[in-house]
């Protein structure tokens, strides 16, 4: 049985998305897979005093902010996860040296589980209850920053020298294990990349419903006026409405607000919009897997979009914060496909060479 370790509870779209397809891609290839059910205490509550002291007073009341615009969707993800996600029995930080033994090997990622300004440097996700190295490995780790701050290196240092393998979301989280660890990490997919957008559209039947009317999709996670307006800008030169997830922040717009959408009807909002403007990496990534019309508004993490984005050369689809919205521009899908399967590829036999015994 193998353990994928990441934030499989966390009501977020991108989380919950890439556990189920991580965990399918290790059924795929005739292993016993199931999501280590641990949560972090500090990731789960935002309310206590270390947030707060960690974060400082702006950074706290966005975080509750966060937290309270997800309870609308509870319900949503929880019925995703109990129909979809192979979830272990529950256990605590306490609980842990004693799961060891329950499994042959532990894969921690995708997503930002190195990510020491979420955690609060959960060891936990680099692995620390497991003793023995053979067992320990990373699929599309992320460390959310480029440079890992100076005070938590030495950390890193001693809890990641111990990985048998190491494969990394970002080529700047390559080039961090290199710089701490002087070894190489190879970069693969995230794994909602490991299936196509025909494979996401036939498991969720995507194509069952036609929306009545045309419309311009928002998915935004950082307050933006400007990206609001890029919408409202394309909503207006293709003559359709606005849908907006979660909802809209940073202007108030006129548009459909969808406060309780799961993963299921997130994929296919999505998947029928006829111009998507976004700021999510996940966003970005379902943009293209579903070979949509989109552009793209960096706030926040951009280091991985642009990552993705260059990967691809789809760069054109990047939206400055003073630019103007092309959405005639041609987007090269074809090409854009013929790269990522080179990259698809390459991932799977990284995460084959993971399972081998």
């Amino acid at each position: 049985m193998i353990a994928t370790v990441t934030y499989h509870k966390h009501d977020n779209y991108g989380a919950v998305l890439q556990c189920y397809a991580l965990q399918q891609a290790i059924l795929e290839m005739g292993e016993e897979t199931e999501v280590l059910n641990y949560a972090c205490r500090y990731v789960q509550n935002p309310f206590s005093l270390t947030a707060l002291r960690k974060k400082g007073p702006i950074g706290y009341l966005l975080g509750i902010a966060g937290w309270c615009s997800r309870l609308p969707r509870k319900k949503s993800f929880n019925a995703f996860r109990k129909q979809y996600l192979r979830i272990g029995e529950p256990v605590t930080r306490e609980d842990l040296s004693r799961v060891e033994d329950r499994y042959e090997r532990f894969i921690v990622g995708s997503d930002n589980v190195w990510n020491t300004q979420i955690t609060n440097f959960d060891r936990t996700y680099f692995l620390d209850f497991v003793s023995n190295p053979e067992k320990k490995a990373s699929y599309a780790a992320s460390f959310g920053v480029g440079k890992i701050p100076e005070s938590w290196q030495p950390y890193c240092k001693e809890l990641l020298s111990s990985f048998s393998r190491l494969g990394m979301r970002e080529r700047e989280g390559a080039q961090a294990i290199q710089d701490l660890l002087g070894k190489e990490a190879e970069v693969v997919l995230d794994p909602t990349m490991l299936l196509s957008g025909e494979d996401w559209a036939d498991r969720f039947d995507l194509d069952m419903e036609t929306p009545a009317e045309k419309y311009v999709l928002v998915y935004q996670m950082v307050p933006s006026a400007h990206l609001l307006e890029l919408a409202e800008e394309a909503a207006r030169q293709l003559q359709c409405s606005v849908k907006v997830i979660p909802f809209p922040q940073g202007k108030w717009m006129r548009g459909k607000s969808y406060f309780k959408a799961g993963p299921e009807q997130w994929l296919r909002l999505l998947y029928h919009a006829e111009y998507i403007v976004t700021d999510s990496f996940h966003g970005t990534v379902f943009s293209i897997l579903f070979h949509k019309r989109f552009s793209v508004f960096i706030s926040q993490l951009g280091s991985r979009i642009q990552n993705i984005l260059t990967l691809l050369g789809l760069e054109n689809c990047l939206c400055g914060e003073k630019e103007a919205l092309d959405i005639k521009r041609d987007i090269d899908y074809e090409a854009a496909e013929e790269k990522l399967a080179v990259m698809r590829e390459k991932s799977l036999c990284y995460l084959k060479r993971l399972l081998k015994r």
